[in-house]
């Protein structure tokens, strides 16, 4: 029995600990911890007066900071400028430990960072890069706004010659966290002018990437490497392949990013993928960008997968506006293409790649498509092949001139429906769809599980056509989800109005067998207003003696004809094992 009350003493000192813990703010009692595990926090502002562990420069508390540490930066603008210790390149930081670099407080507050309230300036004024970050170090930076960088002279390349990264240079090796960061207005003459990823892990998520320019890659350049981005937005950047952002050879995965008003002057206007075959965009809102080819998406020689993304409001001067698809065979789920415009009036373009004398067929697969407005929906050349299941064609002001066109091969599937999408504000850059959206419930399960907004698929009887999903979110949970014989279940019935339009909604819930009470429950109509939600609990109490499974059926519809059920499945009288800790007592 020792054992078992050892092994409850720690437990509960970890919970008083942590309950103490959060009675602070988070920042205050991440840093105690940090304390705790031997962390150091250095301090950069404008002036050190009266600030322990204060520098004046960032490259200063680098130098004295060891891996793990944090470096909390004051609000000012900082133009010093510093050799790497080759001296042969310059930067305002040159990031060689692996600690965080985190901006947005004041002289007077080291708790709460608050870049947006107080904005920490790194500005290079054209002399150099702002950061780089060098080889095999796993730093974290976040909250500041990275300026004025310039790359010419400096290469760093894949040929070493190249000069890439005029804002944030990360090398390969190197395992990175860029986080609500603020990129503007940096420059390089051949790869991402905002950032450039050769070959290194990099999480990027809350980042605001615009106004930067490259000849590839203006936003963002990703060479090789592991990437994930997520939530970030990237806004007006230029170049002549990629103007917002290019993926060479990544395994990048592209959640929710806002990828609006970028401008290529050959090809890809919001993002260009080259031998990307592993890489996954979804759930983002590709729009008004313009290139020569591939307006918003260029695809190259990629078997990329696509799910839940918009493609909107773009322009091609040749082919493509939305989307143009070259000796690739990629797989796009979900997808809305609307909208698009210029050159030979093709939403999306699919033809044949050609690397050296050697020429890639493309064989594209969509599945649960929005297509429309458009002066044709997709062309296909000769030798190449589209096969559509579950497409909108749209109808009236949403009709394309032509569905399809080109000598190539386009199979349409069983399912072609015709109609209005819906959209709640396509002059805005909204293309969620209404309720009364001719995409409502006709597409198929192809298992993607969320819309583009993270909400969950089907809200009806079957899946949207298109990136999102509207409607009545409905779930049910057990908790405990296996229980014993004669125990409590504490249900919970969630509803979410994901339309934009307000929702009367009734719900009836059939409770299964086995169970007190048993029977049907119903609840009074309630009203929804777009975006609201209701959740309902209960507990019931399991037959004694009963095993199996208890089967629970809830359905909801409303006054708008949307509605959805969800069933929840509880195991009862599986044997639980104990830890062996316990069964040595």
């Amino acid at each position: 029995m020792k054992r078992f009350m050892v092994f409850v003493c720690v437990g509960l000192g970890v919970g008083l600990a942590l309950t103490l813990l959060g009675a602070l703010d988070s920042t205050s009692g991440a840093r105690l911890v940090a304390q705790a595990q031997g962390v150091r926090y250095y301090r950069v502002a404008p002036s050190c007066t009266g600030i322990p562990d204060c520098y004046t420069t960032i490259q200063e508390a680098v130098e004295v900071a060891q891996d793990g540490d944090v470096i909390q930066v004051a609000a000012g603008t900082y133009t010093d400028l510093h050799l790497d210790p080759q001296r042969t390149i310059t930067q305002v930081v040159y990031v060689r430990r692996s600690v965080t670099i985190r901006g947005g407080y004041t002289s007077a507050n080291w708790q709460v960072s608050d870049p947006l309230a107080h904005p920490t300036v790194l500005d290079a004024r054209g002399q150099g890069r702002v950061l780089y970050v060098a080889s095999n170090v796993s730093p974290t930076i976040e909250g500041l706004v990275i300026t004025g960088g310039d790359a010419t002279g400096l290469g760093g390349g894949p040929l070493g010659e190249e000069d890439v990264g005029g804002g944030v240079y990360v090398a390969g090796g190197s395992t990175v966290v860029i986080h609500d960061n603020r990129v503007f207005g940096n420059t390089a003459g051949q790869y991402g002018g905002g950032l450039y990823l050769g070959d290194a892990v990099a999480t990027l998520s809350g980042n605001t990437i615009t106004s930067n320019t490259a000849y590839q890659g203006g936003g963002l350049y990703l060479l090789g490497g592991v990437a994930t981005l997520n939530g970030n937005t990237i806004v007006a950047n230029s170049a002549d392949y990629g103007g917002g952002l290019f993926l060479s050879s990544s395994a990048a995965v592209i959640n929710r990013n806002t990828i609006r008003a970028n401008s290529a002057i050959t090809a890809g206007g919001g993002l260009l993928l080259l031998h990307s075959n592993d890489a996954m965009l979804n759930g983002n809102a590709v729009t008004s960008n313009t290139a020569r080819h591939g307006g918003g998406l260029y695809l190259e020689e990629s078997a990329a997968t696509l799910a839940n993304n918009v493609l909107a409001g773009n322009r091609a001067d040749l082919a493509g506006s939305g989307l143009y698809i070259g000796g690739s065979s990629p797989l796009l789920l979900h997808t809305t293409v609307a909208r698009n415009s210029g050159g030979d009036g093709s939403g999306i373009y699919v033809t044949s790649g050609v690397s050296g004398s050697e020429a890639y067929t493309a064989v594209v697969a969509m599945v649960n498509t929005i297509l429309v407005s458009h002066t044709v929906g997709i062309v296909v050349t000769a030798g190449n092949t589209a096969t559509l299941e579950a497409t909108l064609w749209g109808q009236g002001a949403w009709a394309n001139r032509a569905d399809s066109g080109g000598a190539g091969t386009v199979v349409t599937g069983t399912r072609n429906y015709r109609g209005d999408p819906d959209f709640v504000a396509p002059g805005a850059g909204n293309y969620h769809i209404g309720i009364v959206s001719a995409a409502l419930d006709k597409g198929v399960n192809v298992g993607i599980r969320d819309d583009m907004d993270g909400e969950p698929r089907p809200q009806g009887s079957r899946y949207d056509i298109g990136a999102d999903e509207t409607g009545l979110a409905l779930t049910k949970r057990a908790s405990p989800p296996f229980v014993q014989p004669g125990a409590r279940i504490q249900y919970t019935i969630r509803v979410t109005n994901t339309s934009v339009v307000t929702l009367t909604t009734s719900i009836t819930d059939v409770l299964p067998g086995h169970v007190v009470p048993a029977g049907v429950l119903t609840w009074s109509p309630m009203v929804l207003p777009p975006g609201a939600v209701q959740v309902r609990t209960f507990f019931v109490t399991v037959e004694k003696g009963y095993t199996g499974v208890l089967t629970n059926v809830v359905e909801a519809t409303t006054d708008k004809g949307a509605g959805g059920s969800y069933t929840e499945v509880t195991a009862v009288g599986y044997r639980v094992y104990l830890p062996q800790v316990l069964r040595q007592s």
